[in-house]
């Protein structure tokens, strides 16, 4: 009997992570019009960006189905194994709602499925310290509480180029009272309660990556211990390496990892967003 850890394709764990930590994840859908294709099985990233900047239509995303998540678990599971499950937000997402009706059509696995009340990497750095947990000899019952703690805990913080991927598909949550009244005001928002919310505003760019930074450090400066950290980028490498650069200059963090903002994020949050996501290296004691 083992510990397994799936989670979705929108957590956007780099895969060079996912190999080392033995993480399943089970694609969403992106639709192009007619077109659809599973995400990082039929459309990388790379493929994604291009698409999006030669198409006329706004992309779509759909979770798997119940019957996709039940393959999956008997395919990367055996018999007797406890799954534990993490997945993009419920207030995003069909997609914790299907791994849960899965759950409850398979007997001989124990299936905990975890609403991660996150998107992107968020959901992936919780599936990664269960994976890491599982991997150290930790109960179940130890790397549901972990998860619960992380979920509680972590800070996400990001700027969007437009907010119009975030209106036009639906998914702007607290901030739509933004749409409309910006002009030259670039907000920072974050996840509140597995919602995008507002966080604050700056005048252009330079400055909402300086504030964004900035609270980034007022939030490790009260940590117990250094923080996990990831930067996370939609087809902006350079802004990515520049933003690595300042958190490490301006906040003494460790070099923090880096990963892309796959199709299903990507299609909502839209090209060259640019983001934060740390919690207190405590949490994992």
């Amino acid at each position: 009997m083992a510990i397994r850890v799936f989670t979705d394709s929108s957590a956007d764990i780099p895969k060079e992570l996912k190999d080392e930590y033995n993480i399943v994840d089970v694609p969403l859908k992106i639709r192009f019009g007619d077109e659809e294709f599973k995400d990082g099985v039929e459309l990388s990233a790379a493929d994604f960006y291009t698409k999006l900047a030669g198409s006329s239509v706004m992309p779509s995303t759909s979770q798997p189905s119940p019957g996709e998540f039940i393959e999956a678990y008997k395919a990367h599971s055996q018999p007797q194994d406890t799954i534990i499950s993490v997945h993009l937000s419920s207030e995003l997402s069909g997609t914790f709602q299907s791994a849960n009706l899965a759950s409850s059509m398979i007997n001989d696995r124990e299936i905990i499925v975890i609403d991660g009340r996150n998107a992107s990497v968020g959901t992936g750095m919780i599936a990664l310290a269960a994976a890491g947990a599982a991997a150290q000899g930790k109960t179940k019952d130890e790397i549901v509480a972990l998860c619960k703690r992380i979920v509680s805990n972590l800070k996400v913080y990001f700027v969007v180029e437009t907010l119009e991927y975030l209106h036009k598909n639906g998914r702007i949550g607290k901030a739509a009272a933004l749409v409309g009244g910006l002009l030259k005001i670039k907000p920072i928002l974050c996840i509140d309660d597995g919602v995008v919310a507002p966080y604050a505003k700056a005048r252009g760019t330079k400055r909402a990556l300086s504030q964004m930074v900035a609270e980034v450090a007022q939030d490790i400066s009260q940590f117990k211990k250094e923080p996990v950290i990831f930067v996370v980028h939609a087809n902006n490498e350079a802004g990515a390496k520049d933003l690595v650069e300042r958190l490490m200059q301006e906040t003494n963090c460790p070099q923090p990892s880096v990963a892309v903002v796959g199709p299903v994020i990507g299609s909502h949050a839209g090209p060259n967003t640019l983001g934060v996501l740390c919690y207190d290296a405590a949490l994992l004691e």
